[in-house]
């Protein structure tokens, strides 16, 4: 079951692209049953049935920590950020708990957060089985490594690393002392398959190049993808017509 929460309780929708003017109206056509937002946060998250929440976090600290509020920039002010919507609330409540930070860097991944916005305070079985809550795992992901929470230190660590990336450079593009897990591994490249699947079926905008580029580049990035998704939508509109 997928559930999309964008703007209201759309459960088990059926799986689309990623795109942007005909997302909800998607998600709303195909949902087998509608309900309100806390509907679903008290049915599936307060009940500890949701299996993965995925996040992406411009802050996160050695004990993963998420700050997605406010960065300080070098002259003392801040930077306000989107925001985290409920996270705060369901960090605990899911079983697995996946952070992505898209560029790697000792801005992104810092000794601590100077705001706290979320985190994953119950970690082993019997922190979390009192609560009604099922025990996974509680992982970051970026660009050159996968850390893991782990249980005993309640630190992050490394436990694989992305294709021919060393473990000098996570050292170097980390803002923390690094520790590696004893079997830390490094992923293997996707194939052309899955390379395609995700390029072609699952992102054909290219809506996730948005986090990987500078803010310099990112308006014209932007510019593109609106223009993609209006040719879209325009073929969508004439298949309809036509059909009908």
């Amino acid at each position: 079951m997928i559930i999309a929460t964008m703007s209201c309780g759309h459960l088990d929708i059926a799986p689309s692209p990623m795109i942007l003017s005909l997302i909800e109206s998607l998600d709303c056509e195909t949902a087998v049953a509608h309900a309100g937002g806390d509907d679903t946060y008290s049915t599936y998250y307060q009940a500890g049935a949701v299996t993965h929440e995925i996040v992406g976090a411009a802050q996160v600290d050695r004990r993963g920590r998420v700050n997605t509020i406010a960065l300080r920039k070098r002259d003392g002010g801040l930077i306000r950020l989107p925001g985290q919507g409920g996270m705060a609330d369901v960090a605990n409540m899911h079983r697995d708990y996946l952070l992505y930070v898209p560029r790697h860097s000792v801005q992104s991944l810092v000794e601590d957060v100077e705001i706290a916005s979320s985190a994953r305070g119950l970690l082993t079985q019997s922190e979390r089985e009192p609560m009604g809550y099922r025990t996974g795992e509680a992982l970051v992901f970026t660009d050159l490594c996968v850390f893991r929470l782990d249980r005993s230190s309640r630190e992050l660590i490394v436990i694989e690393t992305m294709p021919d990336i060393t473990q000098q450079q996570i050292r170097d593009a980390t803002g923390f002392p690094v520790t590696f897990d004893a079997d830390c591994r490094e992923i293997p490249l996707p194939s052309d398959a899955t390379l395609g699947v995700l390029r072609n079926r699952i992102d054909p905008l290219g809506l996730r190049r948005l986090e990987f580029v500078s803010a310099k580049e990112r308006g014209a990035l932007i510019a593109e993808i609106l223009a993609a998704d209006r040719i879209m939508v325009e073929r969508c509109i004439a298949a309809q017509a036509a059909g009908g």
